[in-house]
């Protein structure tokens, strides 16, 4: 199932697609988050944190990337 989130400033859409630890010295155990735009051209990676507070989930169920199944 795709999940999608809407970016808050811009309206843009992207693909939430999972969670992944930071493994960059100095930055090695930040939760981050991997999505996607809505055409599937880029990849992005996001803090967790500042993802929660920049984009919201369109599944009215969601109200954040952990509630995704």
């Amino acid at each position: 199932m795709v999940h999608l989130f809407k970016h808050k400033k811009t309206n843009n859409i992207y693909s939430y697609l999972g969670d992944a630890t930071e493994a960059t010295n100095g930055r090695e155990g930040i939760n981050v988050v991997i999505y996607q735009d809505f055409d599937g051209n880029n990849m992005y990676v996001h803090e967790k944190q500042e993802f929660e507070q920049k984009f919201e989930s369109l599944r009215k169920e969601d109200k954040s990337v952990d509630d995704i199944d």
